[in-house]
């Protein structure tokens, strides 16, 4: 047989059409992946444009933080993204 269950006499799909419903996890680690994007986003251009008035000799700091925080809100993004789009191939 060409299927992966027992020869029980019971004809089984190979694959089902029907829809699946997200379950509330799944809900809660889109929302929760585009909310730390947002945060990380918004952190590295507070960081860029001196919201807490980062001075003195420390002040390269911030570029450093702002680039940081940027890419990393990137690569969370991207993630989240490809997070979604595995999970509608799933489907």
């Amino acid at each position: 047989m060409s299927n992966n269950y027992q020869n029980d006499g019971y004809d089984r799909p190979t694959h089902t059409t029907r829809r699946t419903v997200p379950s509330t996890r799944s809900i809660l680690g889109l929302v929760f992946g585009i909310f730390m994007f947002l945060v990380y986003e918004g952190m590295g251009v507070l960081m860029f444009i001196n919201f807490f008035k980062w001075g003195g000799d420390w002040a390269w700091t911030r570029w450093i933080v702002g680039v940081v925080l940027v890419l990393y809100g990137f690569f969370r993004g991207y993630r989240t993204y490809k997070d979604l789009t595995h999970r509608d191939e799933e489907a």
